[in-house]
């Protein structure tokens, strides 16, 4: 089954370093890797544009290795 990922999930994963993260959102991190691995985490088209601008920040940022 497809779960669709809301922006706020997205966008804790990809600002913020996990070690920085409280327990609910290391959890909601995890089960976002664990989604993104398994091919199930969707997207709604009109926030891809905002998802590649924060991943694109994350990578410079380094903490790409947070959710991939």
């Amino acid at each position: 089954m497809s779960v669709l990922i809301d922006t706020s999930v997205w966008s804790l994963a990809l600002r913020r370093k996990h070690e920085s993260l409280g327990g609910n959102g290391q959890l909601l991190v995890m089960e976002l890797s664990e989604l993104i691995r398994e091919g199930r985490a969707k997207v709604m088209p009109c926030i891809r544009c905002d998802l590649r601008s924060s991943l694109a920040i994350a990578v410079a940022n380094g903490l790409h290795s947070t959710v991939v």
